[in-house]
């Protein structure tokens, strides 16, 4: 996570900049590689080592009001941001010691889900059918209006900064799932996501765009959202793989 200086996070609300850092994990060298546009790559070591807690100092922060533990990531780091970004700011990383337990509900039988430093839930699903059904609404408003740029079906999808896309159902009909499988790992939907002008940065140059949001918000009634929450259903001492192109199978709600 990237915080100024004032230890508060920069996400792509504040800064739609970041959208162009291009991270890379290597576990097998135990760095994480940083790279952006008019910047040399710098590597940030992952694990929180004894010669990382020789390093680098301790410190807090707040994420969606949680105050975490973290692990400043060091000076070249810090310097690498502040650069690119044109403020001081500082990369930290949550510690490996400190455990942010998920605010929503909890699953019968298995180990209490612990959150990293996103904003909800540990995982964000969305559907590419309702993808599609936001971009016909796009291009149905952008015919009576001349001069606004087309969006594709890739650059839509990744203002959605998901972590599933699922495929082969119909548009939204993941809303009404309570639970789903997928391979062989089962997950609990806890809620839907509510959206705002984020979607509106474009992940490939950082501008600003009024769409999707816009179509969006004439599509929803109440609370704009897209995409659903899920939470991972695994017995303590237990590991799930994913692959792409696994099967997907949804239970409805009250099913």
């Amino acid at each position: 996570m990237v915080v100024n200086r004032n230890g508060v996070c920069l996400s792509q609300k504040r800064e739609p900049s970041l959208c162009l850092v291009q991270p890379q994990v290597h576990l097998s060298s135990n760095k994480l590689l940083l790279q952006a546009p008019g910047m040399d790559t710098i590597s940030v070591p992952l694990k929180n080592t004894s010669d990382m807690r020789s390093r680098y100092k301790g410190c807090q922060s707040k994420v969606c009001g949680d105050r975490v533990e973290a692990v400043d990531c060091g000076d070249e780091a810090a310097s690498w941001f502040s650069d690119f970004l044109g403020q001081p700011c500082r990369l930290i990383s949550q510690n490996p010691n400190f455990s942010r337990d998920t605010k929503k509900k909890s699953i019968e039988g298995a180990t209490t889900p612990s959150l990293s430093l996103v904003n909800e839930a540990q995982y964000l699903m969305i559907n590419s059918a309702s993808v599609q059904l936001i971009q016909e609404l796009m291009s149905s408003r952008q015919e009576n209006s001349m001069g606004d740029q087309q969006l594709d079906t890739k650059n839509i999808t990744s203002r959605f900064r998901t972590n599933f896309i699922i495929a082969g159902v119909e548009a939204f009909e993941e809303d009404n799932w309570s639970h789903l499988v997928i391979g062989n790992t089962r997950f609990v939907v806890t809620g839907h996501c509510g959206r705002c002008h984020m979607v509106g940065v474009d992940q490939e140059t950082g501008a600003k765009t009024k769409e999707p949001l816009l179509s969006l918000s004439t599509y929803r009634t109440g609370k704009v959202t897209f995409g659903v929450y899920l939470m991972h259903q695994l017995s303590a001492g237990t590991t799930a793989v994913l692959s792409a192109s696994s099967i997907v199978q949804p239970e409805q709600n009250g099913s």
